[in-house]
């Protein structure tokens, strides 16, 4: 499937919606220093997931909007195939299966 393509008919799902993440976390520390609410979710997961940091952050960026704001998600599409590797991982993190383009296509009858 050509990139594009999934692009224009995922934006036709009624369903989909920004979610800024612009929130900030406490680390806890003696400084009290505060990080980006994606960062500290990306240090935490990065413990069960072996992954590497840009897809860390992918991850991280769902689990953010699924945890810290209460936002429902059927599907974490990716391309990556670690990311996908870690299927039951991820599954168990954000409480969707991660899927490819391809699969939400057949999976939503696009």
């Amino acid at each position: 499937m050509i990139p594009g393509s999934f692009v224009r008919k995922t934006l036709r799902l009624k369903n989909l919606e920004y979610v800024g993440l612009g929130s900030e976390i406490s680390l806890h520390t003696e400084s009290d220093v505060r990080i980006p609410a994606v960062y500290a979710v990306a240090l935490k997961a990065v413990r069960t997931l072996p992954l590497r940091t840009l897809d860390l952050l992918h991850v991280a960026s769902a689990y953010a909007a699924v945890r810290l704001l209460g936002k429902q998600l059927d599907y974490f599409t990716t391309l990556d195939e670690e990311i996908l590797d870690a299927g039951r991982e991820i599954k168990t993190l954000l409480g969707c299966p991660s899927v490819t383009p391809d699969e939400i296509i057949k999976l939503e009858g696009l």
